[in-house]
């Protein structure tokens, strides 16, 4: 046999034996519960106005995105020896596709505070903290055994 034929015939068999791999990773399990994770970095000066919006704002919000919305779980770390990315936030979701759709934080924050001046107030104070600092994020699901 021409061993440019055998070699094409070896290629397809290796494609064809990897296929049901490849196209399982594109369809994930819905009940896999994924975190939407964000890394920042924030000036440590801004740390104390930064916990003072989270214990205000973004608690109760986050209380009631959980109550009404995709959104299972929030978490927020924050440490002084974090180097660059000092500030991470944590998402968890039940599924991908609860990450595309709304968290249910930007209706929560409405039914808690209505008044739409109030809410840009407190928004531009977020962006005071976070706005003028890279950030990254990460999907990331958990690990089972």
């Amino acid at each position: 046999m021409n061993k440019s034929i055998l070699r094409v015939i070896i290629a397809v068999l290796v494609i064809l034996l990897f296929i049901p791999s490849l196209m399982a990773q594109d369809k994930e399990k819905e009940d896999t519960p994924y975190w939407y994770v964000s890394f920042f970095k924030v000036d440590y000066a801004k740390i104390d106005s930064l916990q003072t919006l989270i214990k205000e704002y973004t608690n109760p919000i986050v209380a009631e995105a959980k109550k009404t919305g995709p959104l299972l779980d929030f978490k927020i770390l924050i440490h002084h020896t974090g180097d660059e990315y000092n500030v991470v936030t944590m998402e968890k979701y039940p599924s991908w596709s609860a990450i595309d759709e709304s968290s249910g934080r930007s209706a929560a924050f409405k039914k808690i505070q209505p008044d739409k001046d109030k809410r840009k107030e407190i928004n531009d104070a977020f962006n005071w903290i976070f706005a003028p600092y890279i950030h990254y994020d990460g999907i990331y699901t958990e690990a089972t055994e």
